[in-house]
């Protein structure tokens, strides 16, 4: 029934502007298990955590930065969205009138973007790679679909795979010296008008780079296509299609668990007092360090408009800007209400979000008919382990916010663990009559990892200890046959949830 791994604490992670809050969080689950915390912080390296950096050298104005958090982080987007070069005013006057996309053009969109390695360190076929990735997702339709807008010139993606490469490929289009250091540490991609450069070292599984790619090419669309754009407008519409995107790479119970993840982040704002505006202006960003996500509020922002009225409003709004509205009159307009108001709105939602209490949490399981055995279950904040048989079939489990385990018949084992108690993770011990082995080598303990804040619960892992003490975290809800189903929190009154299903 193992759950942490004995070693000291020391968070120092400058890629996240994590809230104390959530550091602390952290902290506690890391003197259970170091690896398990780097394992959760990869994902949310590609959701934008810091602000700034493009528009912070000149010219600003169609370049973007998708920092690496999603993948909480999880991991972004148009950095000066209000300042346009020439030639991107250029290609504003010339959309004016934008003709609906028809499957040809879709068709001809993979034409115009070229997948190229920066220099010789990158192996063709990691070109190939994601040129096939490109091609499986249809990703340049799915962008030019949701933004009723289509390419009419080339872009390109540059591969790098080391830090070095990284610098030299930011250098090239512009980036100052001092600037490359800090974003070939903390950004997973970059995009600058029609060039996207893509570091593969910060974006090593199928939904990391199909979110990148999807993420940074939506700002060469805008880039090509849109005038002066509202921040969290530009930055939520990039941070959607990614997210949309990923969730086509993997099962849904693994994003869920991101998702929710990456909510949380803006929660855990709301709760420390320290949640901002949505902000049109990427200026004021830069000025400030906001301790969470902006880009992770932009992106709820812009999920809270697509539950109402879908992606018309978007494509209206867009129509508009090309027209030479301001950005202003043409969200009025498109969206029949101001962008106060959906501030307004956002945060009333956000608060109502972060006051939710815990109503518990239904677990269903799908075990095999070869499997003998047992689960165990920590809730969390807990001390006291409940084991139950596991029968083949659909188990189905609730756990109760005061800890107690209902649904299954028969004895129940109670074990108490002296550690200390973990407030926000739900374990899930497999217990098999005969050891496991994995890599045939003989397990000493596995089992599942729920996350849970605010009233939402998520798949975080699943871990497997081996008897020489080294332990893997796997990021699919799946051990030796026994499948985890569905987690779903008994009360859906949390308005989050109904967000999040936006981008699924």
């Amino acid at each position: 029934m193992s759950r942490r791994g004995e070693q000291l604490f020391h968070l120092s992670i400058s890629v996240f502007a994590l809230s104390l809050t959530l550091a602390s969080i952290l902290a506690i689950e890391y003197q259970r298990s170091p690896a398990r915390v780097r394992h959760w912080l990869a994902p949310l390296r590609h959701v934008s955590l810091l602000s700034g950096f493009s528009g912070l050298h000149s010219p600003p104005s169609t370049q973007s930065v998708h920092q690496k958090v999603p993948a909480l982080a999880q991991q972004n987007g148009q950095r000066t969205p209000g300042a346009h070069s020439q030639n991107n005013n250029t290609a504003r006057n010339n959309a004016v009138s934008q003709p609906a996309l028809g499957p040809e053009s879709q068709a001809s969109l993979s034409k115009l973007i070229r997948v190229k390695a920066f220099n010789s360190n990158v192996p063709s076929s990691q070109v190939v790679h994601t040129q096939n990735l490109l091609k499986q997702y249809d990703i340049a339709a799915q962008i030019a679909s949701f933004l009723g807008i289509s390419l009419r010139s080339r872009a390109t993606i540059d591969l790098v795979t080391t830090s070095s490469d990284y610098q030299q490929a930011l250098q090239a289009v512009g980036v100052t010296k001092a600037e490359t250091s800090k974003l070939s540490l903390d950004t997973g991609g970059f995009t600058d008008g029609s060039t996207v450069i893509i570091p593969l070292y910060q974006n090593k599984t199928t939904p990391e780079l199909v979110n990148t790619l999807t993420h940074e090419l939506t700002h060469v669309f805008l880039n090509e296509n849109g005038g002066a754009l509202p921040s969290w407008l530009n930055e939520g519409m990039a941070v959607h299609m990614g997210m949309l995107l990923q969730t086509k790479t993997e099962p849904n119970l693994v994003y869920s668990g991101y998702a929710k993840r990456m909510a949380e982040n803006v929660i855990a704002a709301v709760i420390s007092g320290s949640l901002r505006p949505l902000t049109g202006d990427e200026l004021k960003v830069i000025q400030g360090k906001a301790p969470y996500d902006l880009e992770l509020q932009d992106w709820l922002a812009v999920n809270m408009l697509l539950q109402k009225d879908g992606t018309s409003p978007f494509q209206k709004f867009l129509r508009f800007i090309h027209s030479g509205q301001p950005a202003n009159s043409a969200f009025s307009r498109a969206f029949n209400t101001s962008q106060s108001n959906v501030n307004t709105e956002l945060t009333r939602l956000l608060r109502t979000a972060a006051a939710e209490s815990d109503k518990g949490v239904t677990i269903t399981l799908k075990v095999p008919a070869g499997y003998k055995g047992s689960l165990r279950i920590l809730p969390h904040g807990t001390h006291n382990w409940d084991g139950i048989a596991l029968h083949a079939g659909m188990q189905k489990l609730t756990v109760l916010p005061n800890g107690t385990v209902l649904g299954y018949s028969g004895a129940v084992q109670h074990t108490y663990d002296s550690r200390p108690s973990d407030k926000h993770t739900v374990y899930l011990n497999l217990d098999p009559q005969n050891p496991f082995t994995y890599q045939g080598k003989k397990v000493e303990d596995s089992g599942f990892a729920l996350d849970y804040h605010n009233g939402l619960y998520g798949f975080a892992d699943s871990w497997i200890t081996l008897v020489n003490g080294k332990t893997a975290y796997i990021s699919k809800p799946s051990l030796f046959g026994v499948q985890l189903e569905v987690i779903r929190e008994r009360s859906q009154t949390n308005p989050v949830l109904t967000l999040l299903q936006t981008s699924q």
